[in-house]
């Protein structure tokens, strides 16, 4: 399987993952998102089809919180739905704190418990998922996966981590477990803007993250975007600014309490 021959080969860094792109086929996972995504949470809740980034899985995992089961994630690495089906899986076999100390305790001394939690995990992976992590965690220390260029090197508090998250919040856990099976996730790998020329699903609900900041031509990509009547695209900015603002006169903008960070919302144009 190519895609555990590539990750192992990033362990043993006979492979490097690092270039010039910063997204590419091959490129990092994210353990988490860096996104306040409690203070968007209300536009991912109550959707019929959705189209969103996996990255971390975290904004993946609220939109189910939210009601949303019908879901297609994307993301130009090969790397994120693995992350997010093993995020899955946790979800599905761990408490809540079990799961914060296997995802997000990355530097306590935790083999032991690592082991554990993974062979919990592991009854609720299937095929592809379950042979990935197998062929990495059967070899390697769960730390030191986590802690090569496999994964984003970015750090978050484990109470921003909490805090971004509702999933992870309260009883809010708890009600996840009860109904993620119901979820279907479809997944596509590849640019974002070859995805959405080459399927003709209507979405009610884009998220787009921040691929604002790494687009060349991000009104075109909000232009090819296939939403349904009254459907939106989000884009995370992490400064609602006066420039973004002038340039994108057609969308509309919501800033969150006491920060620069914020939402872009577009709604495809009526002919």
């Amino acid at each position: 399987m190519e895609d555990i021959i590539i990750a192992q080969k990033i362990l043993e860094q006979n492979y490097s993952n690092i270039n010039n792109n910063i997204y590419h086929d091959s490129s990092f996972m994210y353990m988490t998102t860096n996104e306040n995504i409690k203070s968007y949470q209300k536009y991912l809740n109550n959707k019929n089809k959705i189209l969103s980034v996996i990255s971390s899985g975290d904004q993946i995992l609220n939109t189910i919180l939210g009601g949303n089961f019908n879901i297609d994630g994307f993301d130009i690495s090969r790397f994120p739905k693995y992350i997010l089906e093993l995020k899955i899986a946790g979800i599905k076999s761990l408490t809540r704190e079990e799961f914060i100390n296997f995802f997000f305790e990355v530097d306590k001394d935790s083999e032991y418990y690592d082991d554990i939690y993974y062979y919990k995990m592991r009854k609720f992976l299937e095929g592809k998922y379950k042979k990935f992590w197998d062929g990495l965690i059967d070899f390697y220390d769960w730390n030191d996966i986590i802690k090569s260029n496999l994964f984003s090197s970015q750090t978050v508090s484990i109470n921003s981590i909490i805090d971004n998250n509702l999933y992870l919040q309260n009883d809010n856990y708890e009600k996840l477990q009860k109904i993620i099976d119901r979820a279907n996730i479809n997944y596509y790998t590849g640019d974002i803007n070859d995805i959405v020329l080459e399927h003709n699903t209507e979405y009610d609900l884009i998220n787009l993250s921040s691929i604002i900041y790494y687009s060349n031509n991000y009104k075109k990509l909000l232009e090819n975007l296939k939403l349904a009547n009254n459907g939106i695209a989000l884009t995370y900015l992490y400064n609602v600014c006066r420039q973004i603002k002038e340039n994108y006169t057609n969308c509309d903008f919501e800033q969150f309490d006491n920060t620069k960070n914020g939402v872009m919302i577009y709604k495809k144009s009526k002919n």
